[in-house]
């Protein structure tokens, strides 16, 4: 198989190694004022910056694991679905409007559905294990760690 340098550039592999170095630098500049302290004493800036730099090396990872194994790229009818770039973000938009309204545990199960109804050709048993698994984990990151967030309707 040939190399051609311009079908790699376009490829997705690229494209997507590429966005995630981008959001990572820009990320590393726009917090190049924080302080980062040391491991024991870590400042505002340390937990953002080492994330940034996470995501720049899984990003020149996504870039050499596309040169290793040539371009991929997606067949044109999956490359851009507009209900998971509409329905994913919304699902967030609402928890973040009902959530001290109606409660941690309704409001998660509303953020949930409506993101699976992103996914298409979702199993409803699917849907109905992963609901409750992660509600499950709410409840403990509540209880545990004190989120001052009501569980319920009506609740503390």
């Amino acid at each position: 198989m040939k190399f051609s340098l311009g079908k790699f550039l376009t490829s997705d592999d690229f494209i997507a190694g590429s966005a995630l170095m981008g959001i990572a630098a820009f990320f590393l500049w726009a917090s190049r004022r924080y302080p980062v302290g040391t491991a024991a004493n870590m400042g505002p800036g340390y937990f953002p910056r080492a994330l940034c730099w996470i995501l720049l090396a899984i990003g020149l990872a996504v870039i050499i694991n596309g040169l290793r194994h040539g371009p991929v790229n997606a067949p044109a009818d999956e490359r851009l679905r507009l209900t998971p770039i509409i329905l994913i973000p919304l699902s967030y938009v609402i928890f973040a409007w009902i959530v001290e309204s109606v409660g941690l545990l309704i409001a998660s199960t509303v953020l949930i559905l409506v993101s699976a109804a992103a996914v298409p050709n979702r199993k409803i048993l699917e849907t109905v294990m992963v609901t409750v698994a992660l509600l499950i984990m709410a409840f403990a990151l509540w209880y545990v760690v004190g989120v001052q967030l009501p569980l319920l309707p009506g609740g503390n």
